[in-house]
């Protein structure tokens, strides 16, 4: 819902001030429906045999640009056409995967020298200019030693390129036409943690949960959320995994 009703920015396509007020009264409808059904679930619970622990992982931040990669591939000669204009994907030197305000990209395999190929997206995407306000969407980039360094490192990780934009912008695969155009949603997720709007919540009360818990208002890494809820499950948690256990809201046997 919220995607398609976060329209607050006049950078957005479509911005009115009337239609901004309009679905922020659809926005508030929801929100108050989600609280009436959550207080009737709560009221129908035992909660001295029943844990309910409940996570909104992330926000909505609002956008107004999309950027397609499948575009840039193209623009950057990485994209092998068909006749038809079709891109082949199994002959690209990319692997691409976007998720809204970030995207990974993997060098296919085999190549020569992956190493390279990394240091030349990483290049052109930092120089990547938006040619509608000169602003350059891109906030972070992570490979290598860097990315070794944080817990988005992993088996499958490791030979990747990490892209994180700034607020505003939204990564997409297609049509591969033009680099920058206006969005056809007005939310997205999957920005830096130090965004606003990027905060979620938790609700954890019941059994093995202490009354204060929740109220917490320091941030919580969304991979302290997994692994409290693997403990809540009785699942054994590694200390080599990435994530803790909220070990502070938990009252357990």
């Amino acid at each position: 819902m919220t995607p398609t009703t976060l329209l607050v920015d006049p950078a957005q396509p479509g911005w009115q001030p009337q239609r901004e007020n309009d679905l922020a009264d659809v926005r508030r409808r929801a929100y108050t429906a989600t609280d009436t059904g959550l207080a009737t679930l709560v009221s129908t619970l035992d909660l001295s045999r029943t844990t309910l622990f409940l996570v909104s992982p992330y926000g909505f931040t609002p956008v107004h640009t999309d950027i397609d990669l499948l575009a840039l591939l193209i623009e950057w000669d990485m994209m092998p056409l068909s006749p038809e204009g079709e891109p082949l994907w199994a002959q690209a030197p990319v692997r691409v995967v976007a998720e809204e305000g970030i995207a990974w990209l993997w060098p296919a395999s085999p190549v020569e020298a992956p190493a390279e190929l990394r240091a030349t997206l990483k290049e052109r995407l930092a120089a990547l200019t938006d040619p509608a306000s000169g602003q350059r969407p891109v906030a972070t980039l992570l490979s290598d030693e860097a990315l070794a360094q944080t817990p988005l490192w992993t088996l499958s990780t490791r030979e990747a390129l990490f892209v994180q934009l700034q607020p505003g912008y939204r990564f997409v695969l297609g049509p591969g036409t033009e680099i920058f155009r206006h969005t056809t949603r007005y939310g997205a997720t999957g920005y830096s943690p130090e965004t606003p709007d990027m905060a979620g919540w938790a609700l954890a009360v019941g059994r093995n949960i202490l009354p204060d818990a929740s109220p917490n208002p320091a941030p919580v890494p969304l991979f302290d959320m997994t692994a409290t809820a693997a403990v809540l499950l009785g699942l054994e948690w590694s200390p080599f995994e990435h994530g803790t256990p909220l070990d502070e809201w938990l009252q357990l046997p």
